[in-house]
């Protein structure tokens, strides 16, 4: 005799679809674009069962976005090359999966979601770097450093960017930009 498919209940899973689904959700509509039944669609599961983990649109975004925003790959070795590293993951970053840059500036505009983005990015980020840097103004250069990274992203990535990303650079174009961010980067790491 054959049993039954039962489905079991797996609240982990239903959890991390749920927030997978909103991350996608967020980087392609934004947080004031995107509602609870669109992500609930996205995850397979109702908006009831999002608000009951979440309690809300906004403690779901909180707890999807801000969290993916990280440094440690680039902090990842000697401060002295940090403009090098830096600048070839910012080169390279394939902008497969999900993008947490593309949910941050497409939720720029949200009067909600805006001061949670500048609470993450000043803690998991700026604060982060500023302590690996020496000498004064660390939390400022450690802003600049971030600014200038997100800056490039936006013109690379977000914007597709004719000068920085068009399809006629060579390698040889990419590594001259490559080596002109990271001397600019390196520049605000030694104090220069």
């Amino acid at each position: 005799m054959e049993t039954p498919n039962i489905r079991t209940r797996n609240p982990e899973a239903t959890r991390k679809a749920i927030i997978d689904a909103a991350r996608h959700c967020f980087a392609a509509g934004g947080y004031e674009d995107v509602g609870v039944r669109e992500i609930a669609a996205q995850a397979g599961v109702t908006a009831a069962l999002i608000n009951r983990y979440f309690g809300s649109k906004e403690g779901l975004f909180a707890e999807a976005v801000p969290p993916t925003l990280e440094i440690g790959l680039f902090l990842d070795g000697d401060m002295r090359r940090f403009g090098e590293r830096a600048a070839t993951i910012m080169v390279m970053k394939s902008g497969n999966g999900y993008d947490p840059m593309l949910a941050l500036l497409r939720s720029m505009g949200s009067r909600i979601a805006v001061p949670q983005l500048r609470a993450a990015i000043d803690k998991q980020v700026v604060e982060v770097l500023a302590k690996r840097l020496e000498g004064p103004d660390r939390l400022m250069r450690a802003g600049l450093i971030i600014a200038q990274l997100t800056g490039f992203d936006v013109m690379m990535r977000a914007l597709s960017s004719a000068h920085m990303a068009g399809a006629q650079m060579t390698s040889d174009d990419i590594g001259r930009m490559r080596d002109h961010l990271a001397k600019s980067i390196q520049a605000l790491v030694d104090n220069n």
